[in-house]
């Protein structure tokens, strides 16, 4: 089996998949999520690049499938010329139209790598909701989650360190630090609140990305990228190994 001609679902022939399918026990497709929304001075599409990354470096690594990104999410917070979201239900059937795809073609593992918080929660429902109908191992790596497993300052501020410096590692990008970054600026009523959910919108985070980048490293992205990606492919090891266990 030549892995850098399964790497990619889009690049490879049927029969490609089909002898991975064969040879493979637990045969596994990873498909990365993003999203396409405002992330200040950094690429609108970060999210959806942190989420390939990964994908592709487990892909790699575990000899599996890897699935074409989808760079839309669940984001109607933003509003702004570029952004693009799907509402909830749309999105929901997307994912689970994606999921029961790979499932009727043959694949046993699916892993859903979200690079997109706002995407959580739809996931994990449309994940336990086919895995009940279908008995089948659908898998989430919510990228943020693991991004709080890394980072000492879990607040917002502490979430945009992590985003920037990602974003150098991956791509290269950290915002102009500006005359005003560094002004004392009263946070917003949304991240005031300790125990209250209040739903945030973009108005109420400008200038984080801006202020964070003073303390964003590209060693800091790279250590959090190659954390999450051993954390992923151990576990993600576990259930392939229990998957692909005969049955007696």
């Amino acid at each position: 089996m030549e892995v850098a001609r399964l790497l990619l679902v889009t690049e490879c022939s049927v029969e490609d998949l089909r002898k991975y399918l064969r040879e493979d026990a637990a045969p596994t497709v990873v498909q990365p999520l993003g999203s396409t929304e405002l992330h200040g001075p950094l690429p609108m599409g970060i999210d959806t690049i942190f989420a390939s990354a990964v994908a592709r470096e487990v892909a790699q690594r575990v000899n599996c499938a890897l699935a074409p990104a989808v760079p839309y999410g669940h984001s109607p917070e933003h509003v702004g010329p570029g952004i693009v979201w799907i509402p909830v239900s749309l999105y929901a059937d997307l994912v689970e139209s994606v999921i029961n795809s790979f499932l009727d073609g043959g694949f046993k593992v699916i892993l859903l790598v979200n690079g997109h918080a706002g995407n959580s929660g739809i996931l994990e429902a449309v994940a336990r909701q086919v895995r009940r109908r279908r008995r089948a191992e659908v898998l989430i790596a919510d990228l943020w989650q693991l991004v709080g497993r890394c980072i000492d300052r879990r607040d917002f501020y502490g979430y945009c360190v992590a985003e920037v410096s990602l974003a150098m590692y991956l791509a290269g990008s950290k915002p102009s630090v500006g005359a005003d970054v560094g002004r004392e600026r009263k946070p917003s009523l949304s991240m005031r609140l300790e125990c209250l959910i209040r739903p945030w919108l973009t108005g109420e985070i400008k200038g984080n990305l801006e202020e964070a980048s003073r303390e964003a490293s590209r060693e800091m992205g790279e250590d959090i990228f190659r954390r999450i990606v051993e954390w992923v492919i151990a576990d993600l090891e576990v259930v392939r190994r229990e998957v692909g266990e005969p049955r007696g």
